[in-house]
């Protein structure tokens, strides 16, 4: 989810859909800091 905290204090509007872009970018992120340090599942490597 994807939220206009400017516009939208309350998060009652996901505006994923209507930002791909944003979305994207947000997910190659969380991509690298999985492969880097993992998540609850996957160990990163560079995980202590």
């Amino acid at each position: 989810m994807l939220y206009d905290l400017d516009n939208d204090i309350g998060e009652t509007t996901n505006v994923s859909a209507s930002n791909p872009s944003v979305v994207s970018e947000l997910m190659n992120h969380i991509n690298w800091a999985r492969n880097d340090i993992g998540d609850g599942v996957t160990i990163g490597v560079n995980a202590r």
